[in-house]
């Protein structure tokens, strides 16, 4: 079967094996729940991704402690 990768911050850390778990993943995402190889493997890099999709754009990291 063919592996799509995700075109977001993931791609490094996610493939998929078809489009239509691919766009439940990304819907997920829209509720700041990650596939669960991201929490596993990579536990810190999914920390971040879950500051940045904080739903209070406030809380969220401002592009000058990004740098």
């Amino acid at each position: 079967m063919k592996q799509c990768s995700c075109l977001t911050h993931e791609q490094l850390f996610c493939t998929f094996s078809s489009t239509e778990e691919k766009l439940s993943t990304m819907s997920n995402l829209r509720h700041r729940v990650l596939p669960p190889q991201l929490l596993l493997k990579w536990s810190k890099e999914a920390s971040f991704c879950l500051w940045l999709l904080h739903p209070q754009s406030s809380t969220r990291p401002k592009m000058r402690i990004l740098h």
